[in-house]
């Protein structure tokens, strides 16, 4: 029903089974996709909360990563990640390419939210330099991407997928080095900084489509 895209139908049948067992942690991890889908994260990371204390499983934990992932607190889906390696998850080589596409996804969505931030902070930045607000932003903005960056190194990568996640990697470092520059840009105003800025997100977005066209090849789509 999830895949299908019928996500109330599904909702009111688990919230049906967890009435009866609130203690059910695949119900409790089903609700967790539920939320996910909603993008009702903090919701998500509540059931996910709940299943790990009935069933700490690796599995759980490594969804639960996606969620905090998602929400961009990169340094919690790092110790998720490392949790579920710590309790134990599979190290066979069909398990790893199928977590690891999954969180590819993920990695998509996260990197389009931070390239608009990236594009809106520039934006910003040339039409009202004098905000007051806009240093503490935009180091907000950097700290966020290169904790991104962070992550993305710790990610368990099988080699069939080496190439694209490198290509992903080489995208969020450009989207750093663009941040940089625009924070450089509210400190000296020089609209050759603001060119450099401009362009190093361009070319960010254009190596993260090089890496979802490798990743394609690479699942044979």
């Amino acid at each position: 029903w999830l895949g299908g895209g019928q996500i109330e139908r599904a909702y009111n049948l688990v919230q049906r089974i967890l009435r009866r067992d609130e203690q059910n942690a695949p119900a409790l991890c089903v609700l967790a996709d539920l939320h996910v889908a909603r993008l009702e994260f903090s919701e998500a990371l509540k059931a996910f909360d709940k299943a790990l204390a009935v069933r700490p499983d690796g599995e759980t934990y490594f969804r639960r990563s996606q969620v905090h992932a998602l929400n961009e607190d990169f340094n919690a889906a790092a110790r998720d990640m490392n949790r579920a390696a710590e309790v134990g998850l599979s190290q066979k080589l069909p398990d790893r390419l199928r977590r690891y596409r999954q969180l590819a996804a993920v990695l998509d969505q996260v990197f389009e939210s931070l390239a608009l931030r990236t594009r809106n902070a520039l934006r910003e930045a040339r039409a009202t330099p004098d905000e007051p607000s806009l240093g503490n932003r935009t180091l907000l903005l950097v700290n966020s991407v290169r904790a991104f960056q962070t992550y993305l190194d710790q990610i368990d990568v099988p080699d069939p997928h080496r190439r694209s996640h490198n290509e992903r990697a080489l995208a969020v470092n450009l989207l750093l080095q663009s941040v940089l520059g625009i924070q450089r840009y509210v400190q000296d105003r020089s609209a050759e900084t603001a060119a450099d800025a401009d362009l190093l997100q361009v070319e960010a977005m254009r190596e993260h489509a090089v890496a979802n066209q490798l990743f394609g090849k690479e699942i044979g789509r």
